[in-house]
């Protein structure tokens, strides 16, 4: 969902452990998640990009897997994080990341014109 280390510390580990494991995620938390252990592990970034399979998702745009789908969504946190909604036989689950869930700090947000009124609402039901 976003490059902190208790979020990517096991996508990491698990990229080293398995084979062409698949990783979903946008470009922008990718182009961050390798950087970032390309650095920590000294590791070339072109070694580790074909450590696994990278599958680019766009936001609000569902992601067919399994028999199943997922949709993404972003959620406010201090560097891009996503969210998304797992559906499978008429079953979901939706997971928000790391994400700024206050309705009362989120009015104040839109009060100071930081975010619209469509974005409060999206936050308040995507990552509820």
């Amino acid at each position: 969902t976003h490059c902190h280390a208790d979020h990517d510390a096991g996508t990491f580990q698990k990229i080293l452990l398995e084979q062409r494991v698949t990783v979903m995620t946008t470009r922008t938390i990718m182009a961050a998640f390798i950087r970032k252990y390309a650095l920590i592990s000294d590791m070339p970034i072109d070694f580790l990009q074909r450590l696994f399979l990278f599958h680019s998702v766009k936001i609000a745009e569902p992601v067919h897997f399994q028999g199943g789908s997922i949709k993404f969504f972003y959620s406010l946190h201090a560097l891009p994080c996503i969210g998304f909604r797992a559906e499978l036989a008429g079953k979901s689950i939706t997971y928000s990341g790391d994400t700024f869930y206050d309705p009362d700090g989120l009015i104040e947000l839109e009060k100071r014109g930081i975010i619209s009124e469509a974005r409060r609402l999206s936050l308040l039901h995507d990552c509820s």
